[in-house]
């Protein structure tokens, strides 16, 4: 057989572009020459410039009144002080800002403010009586910036996610296409083609949403608990919780739980830690009392024998020994006791967060031992008698259980 030239080999078609490339595709090495500063602060490591955060808590836990707080820093270009060395440094200038309000009315509103004097940058959106922004998610997204860019506004506050017209939370479709076309919004970070940061100007966002009903003063704050489809969690670039600190006193801490540039600042060791009050001005406050560890405001200074701590231990216990929620659940149904195997997964969790030490030893321990525990802490004198777990075979009486 000949030998074939080179240049008469065949060589493989290559098909013209159809379209413009939708992707930045280049080595990892390059990053390492590229200059990509960090997001600036807007309130400390709460709100980042150009990001979708997440405000979220139970009724009555201050959301709002912590949202207008993150507004009117911002609007004001300034650090939020909430006291006792607390600071949200803010490194942007003063921007416009729009508070979209679905829960107070006028009169409220009035009562919070006082005599306290404000930016004239910040601004106020409600709906009109007998309006509502329609049933189409997509439409609502619309009328919302529409109405951010009246007043030329680059940061919107949307108080409340559950008091938005007819969106569903729990559908994923509902949530995705609301908060989509809005974390869009946001300014990007993506490299432009002579290796500088897009220079769209984008906007900040913070939503205010509510917990799920499995969230309370006992429990330790997770993602999990905010309301509705994980698209929201997916979507956001940051995310933090209002707890409740167990104690007589009307006091809260807020938790970061999402960032997506370094790791939370104020996470479960470092909570801060706050209260609700008027001031001089008659103007409704947030201020730290500082900050500390999650499981001290869990255990607080209530007492350990109150209903929700004692139901706590025992829901620890049947989980242990039963072997998981739902069979505890199953199990203790038998009894007459109605107990969720949320629940008793969740305050099982906290107990662990609280004392994991003992819950280790309780693990141990044979399934006589863990018996004998869980009936010593049985919170119903009306029930002498709870089931054994499937397979436990238990001692005699008379033989001696040693702890």
């Amino acid at each position: 057989m000949a030998d074939i030239p080179n240049e008469k080999l065949g060589k493989p078609e290559i098909k013209p572009v159809l379209e413009e490339s939708v992707y930045d595709t280049r080595p990892f090495s390059d990053f390492q020459t590229i200059d990509i500063p960090k997001p600036k602060k807007l309130v400390g490591d709460i709100v980042l410039l150009n990001d979708l955060t997440i405000l979220f808590g139970y009724n009555g836990r201050g959301k709002s009144i912590c949202a207008f707080h993150i507004s009117v820093a911002v609007a004001s270009g300034e650090d939020l002080n909430l006291g006792n060395g607390v600071i949200l440094e803010n490194q942007c200038e003063p921007m416009n800002v729009i508070y979209f309000d679905y829960e107070l009315k006028p009169v409220q509103v009035k009562d919070r403010l006082g005599e306290m004097k404000f930016p004239s940058n910040l601004y106020r959106s409600s709906l009109l009586r007998g309006k509502s922004e329609g049933d189409n998610p997509k439409e609502i997204f619309k009328r919302i910036v529409n109405e951010a860019q009246k007043v030329n506004s680059k940061f919107i506050v949307i108080d409340n996610l559950q008091k938005i017209s007819n969106i569903d939370l729990s559908s994923g479709k509902d949530v995705k296409t609301f908060l989509e076309p809005l974390h869009k919004l946001c300014g990007d970070d993506k490299l432009c083609k002579d290796d500088t940061l897009s220079k769209d100007e984008g906007y900040t966002i913070l939503v205010v949403g509510h917990t799920t009903l499995s969230a309370d003063d006992f429990i330790s704050l997770e993602k999990k608990h905010l309301f509705g489809s994980s698209y929201i969690t997916n979507y956001a670039d940051g995310i933090t919780g209002i707890g409740k600190v167990n104690s007589d006193t009307k006091e809260f801490y807020l938790k970061q739980l999402k960032t997506r540039v370094n790791v939370e600042k104020y996470s479960n060791d470092n909570v801060i830690r706050f209260i609700i009050a008027k001031d001089e001005h008659d103007y409704t406050t947030i201020s730290s009392n500082g900050t500390c560890h999650e499981k001290e405001l869990l255990n607080g200074n209530a007492s350990i024998n109150t209903e929700k701590a004692t139901n706590r231990t025992f829901y620890t216990l049947a989980q242990l020994y039963y072997g998981s929620s739902r069979k505890a659940e199953n199990k203790l149904a038998e009894a007459g006791i109605k107990a969720p195997y949320n629940t008793i997964n969740d305050n099982t969790n906290a107990y662990i967060g609280i004392d994991s030490k003992t819950y280790k030893k309780w693990k141990a321990w044979s399934k006589d031992e863990q018996k004998v525990q869980l009936d010593f802490e049985n919170p119903y004198d009306h029930i002498d008698f709870l089931p054994y777990a499937d397979g436990h075979i238990p001692k005699s009486d008379d033989e001696e259980i040693l702890f």
